[in-house]
């Protein structure tokens, strides 16, 4: 939780803590970014004008370090211009104050929730790119018209997994989740 305002991060991090998060607090954007850049938080909650950093900094600097970090705006009355900028950058959510505990708790458990589908989703395609290598070395090895056809479709499973690898971590985020499958 990143804020300047004392009393907002206090209740804030209650609102977390209560909703069984570890939540660390930090009152300058340049103390959350290196903090962000050792802990690795699942999720991040930041107001849009900090004192050092503007919202739209922080993101921009969490998201060099790691794209996928959900980071979530507060703040009261956001301009239209700055939650469009932030969007267009990876801005997973707004939470406007005053706000409910609650509502905080399920804005971030549903950051949380995503952020660790995506993460799942990674280790699978990565499994998926290490068995397709290893059927193709064996079909490679086999030396048959047969093994050569597999092989083929192997290779182009191979070439198509990790293109969708690309885009999984690349800072087009956006396009990878719009992708259906053939």
């Amino acid at each position: 939780v990143i804020s300047a305002d004392a009393a907002e991060r206090s209740k804030v991090t209650q609102a977390l803590a209560e909703a069984a998060y570890k939540v660390f607090e930090y009152e300058t954007g340049a103390d959350a970014v290196e903090s962000i850049e050792i802990l690795r938080p699942d999720v991040v909650l930041t107001d849009n004008l900090v004192g050092d950093m503007t919202g739209q900094q922080i993101l921009e600097k969490i998201h060099e370090e790691d794209h996928g970090l959900p980071v979530i705006f507060m703040g009261a009355a956001l301009e239209k211009k700055t939650i469009l900028q932030a969007l267009n950058y990876g801005a997973y959510n707004f939470v406007e104050r005053p706000c409910y505990s609650n509502i905080i708790a399920n804005v971030v458990d549903n950051a949380y929730r995503i952020r660790h589908a995506e993460r799942a989703l990674e280790k699978s395609v990565n499994v998926l790119i290490y068995q397709f290598s290893e059927i193709k070395k064996i079909m490679h090895d086999q030396k048959s018209p047969t093994s050569d056809k597999v092989g083929a479709i192997i290779e182009d499973l191979l070439v198509e997994v990790m293109e969708h690898k690309r885009q999984l971590n690349s800072k087009d985020l956006y396009q990878y989740k719009k992708y259906k499958a053939p």
